[in-house]
Order: structure tokens, then sequence, then C-alpha cells
């Protein structure tokens, strides 16, 4: 099985025409495809049945154990945005008591548990973007998850709540990280600032005011928005407000980042690393349907970003995508991840201004 579902995302990963496929050819072309590999007998409606009718409506397909309901599955196209579908399928599979539920464009499948606790999002337990270059992790995913053997032993189902617990944990520690550092900085608060007087004592012979050290202290450790404008149009190039010719790269290492100025949006000092995060998270905003693209993005050897933050060496989650991105860099590695982005999303690497010290 694992030899010919590896062959079978080989394939779709390089038809260049199935991002323009409809719903109809995505179904014979890909996904019943994928599901008759993972062992269901896509010919018998009383294992795959189409149109199954639900309170409400239909599902695209049901798969089904000895007659009963174990996976409903909704299928569109791929220019399909999915997260304007997710509520209606979880409705029916919560309704009809299924405990898996798969919606897919083809290209990306998100895999939930809908008889969970929890909101819609926190009760979506995997995301498999096919076009992911690990194509064996692809291929255990999606046998660990809808493979008809480990759907009818009921082994998804305990894979996919092994899975959900990691990444609560994940997203519950993303929550917490900045509550936990907000109270060790408030408990380090007087050392911090004993520390950083005597060191300036030290380099220009007075002691600074104590007040003023912790305001520096406050706003180097937190990226400050300072004219937030969500409804600004994109700044391009030709519009740009004047700025400081940008830095070559080789004079971003050692430096501090002042403050950096995105779509309207200038926020205050932070670190390198919050650069590319609050960056990757102002793109997934603009562009949720289209975001799956970061994979693309692929140093010599390791993905820029990733769904799986066993990928990198210091995965940082990027706000509520699912996606991860590589931490451990210098000041130069972020500012060209930063530009890649821009670059792949279509805006040009000056329409992100950063100002240094």
């Amino acid at each position: 099985m694992n030899d010919r579902l590896t062959s079978e995302i080989e394939r779709i990963r390089s038809d260049k025409a199935i991002p323009a496929l409809d719903e109809a050819n995505v179904k014979q072309g890909v996904i019943l495809r994928i599901l008759n590999i993972l062992g269901w007998d896509t010919f018998n409606t009383n294992e795959v049945r189409p149109e199954y009718p639900v309170q409400g409506g239909n599902v695209d397909y049901s798969l089904r154990i000895q007659g009963a309901n174990r996976v409903f599955l909704e299928a569109k196209r791929p220019s399909e945005d999915l997260r304007k579908h997710q509520v209606q399928l979880l409705n029916y599979s919560f309704a009809d008591g299924v405990p898996l539920a798969v919606l897919t464009n083809g290209l990306n499948w998100w895999f939930y548990l809908p008889l969970q606790v929890g909101s819609w999002e926190e009760r979506r337990f995997g995301e498999i973007d096919l076009r992911n270059p690990d194509v064996s992790q692809t291929t255990t995913r999606l046998t660990d998850f809808l493979s008809k053997e480990n759907v009818s032993l009921g082994i998804a189902v305990k894979n996919a709540e092994s899975h959900l617990a990691t990444l609560w944990k994940a997203r519950k520690t993303e929550e917490i990280l900045p509550k936990a550092w907000e109270q060790v900085r408030i408990d380090l608060d007087d050392i911090l600032v004993e520390l950083l007087s005597d060191e300036v004592n030290e380099m220009c012979g007075w002691q600074p005011d104590t007040d003023q050290v912790k305001r520096f202290l406050d706003a180097f450790m937190k990226p400050v928005l300072i004219s937030p404008t969500p409804s600004a149009p994109p700044v391009s190039s030709k519009h740009a407000m004047p700025k400081q010719p940008n830095q070559s790269f080789g004079s971003y290492n050692g430096t501090k980042i002042v403050r950096f100025t995105f779509h309207g949006q200038t926020y205050g000092p932070c670190p390198w690393t919050r650069l590319l995060i609050t960056l990757a998270e102002q793109l997934h905003q603009l562009h949720p349907s289209e975001f799956q693209k970061v994979l693309e993005l692929r140093g010599t050897k390791n993905p820029y970003f990733s769904c799986n933050r066993q990928d990198m060496r210091n995965a940082r989650l990027i706000g509520d995508s699912g996606y991860f991105a590589e931490a451990d860099l210098t000041p130069n590695e972020i500012v060209r991840r930063c530009h890649a982005l821009l670059t792949l999303f279509g805006y040009s690497p000056d329409d992100l201004q950063i100002e240094t010290a």
C-alpha cells in the first residue's frame, strides 16, 4: 500500500492541471484514487456511499464499515477555501455521531474528531498538503488516519486522538508562553534592571535612572503595534513612504530592530524572530486559502516552513495557521526568508521596511 500511495502522491504533486480542476474531477481523479489505494472499495456503495443523506443536506462520501458510518468526507475544488465549509461538515458529523471527518480540496486534507469537546478549530487534529516535499510523512499520515484497516479496527481514531493531544499541548504551550514569559520577566525584573544598570555604569561612568531602564526592557522584550490600520490596502513599492535604503545582506547581524512596517502596520522594538513570525501571521490573514504555498520554500536541506514541528530545530507556530517556522536563524537568514515570503505572495521585498540600530 505504501509504495502505491507514494507513487500516487508523486503523480498528484507533478500534475500541474490539478489546481484548476472542478469538484467532480477532483473526486474522480484524486480522492477516489487515494481512497482505493487506502483499501476502500470505491465501487461498493455500501462501503463508499456517495451523496450520503443527512439532516439538512448531503455529505459527498460516507465511508462505512458493516453498515455503520465511520468517516464523513466532503470534497471541494482546489481553489476553494476550506474554512468556509468546515462548520457544515462537522455539524453533519456530530449530529450523525460519526467519529472522523475529512474536508479536502484534493490537495489539502483537513482531519477532524467531531465528537471531541471544544470549538470546531480545536477538533481539527491534522492537516495534510499533498504538495509537501516530505512524501513519506504524507503517506504515513494518510494511512494512519484514513486507511480502511485502521478505521475498521478503531486504530484511526486512536491515532487521531493521540495526534490531537500532541497538537493541543503545542497550541496551549504557544498560548501560555507569553504569559509565562511575562511572569518570568516580573520575577527577574529586579535582576535584569540591576545587571543592565551596572553595564551602563561600567560603559559610561554613571548610574542610569531605574525607570528608564525598565522602560527600555519593556520595549525591547515585547513588540509594540505602533500604527494599526487593519483595513489599509497593501503598501506597494510604487506608493511606499520614503524610507532609508535597504541594508545589504551581511549588515543585519549584530543589529536590533527598532521598528518594522508591512501592510500599513508598524511594530516597535522586537527580537528578530518575532519579525519573521509576525510577517507570516499577516500573510496568513491576507491569503488564508493560499498559505500552504509556504511549504514550497526550502533550503538545501531543511524546509523553511512545515506542518510538522519535528522537521525543525526550533519550531514556532504561526498564529492559528497550523504551520511552523524555523526560529533558529541569524538576522540575515530571517531577512532572506521574509523576502522569500513576500515574493511568494506577490509582494516586493521593499514592501517590508525594517529600521535597525
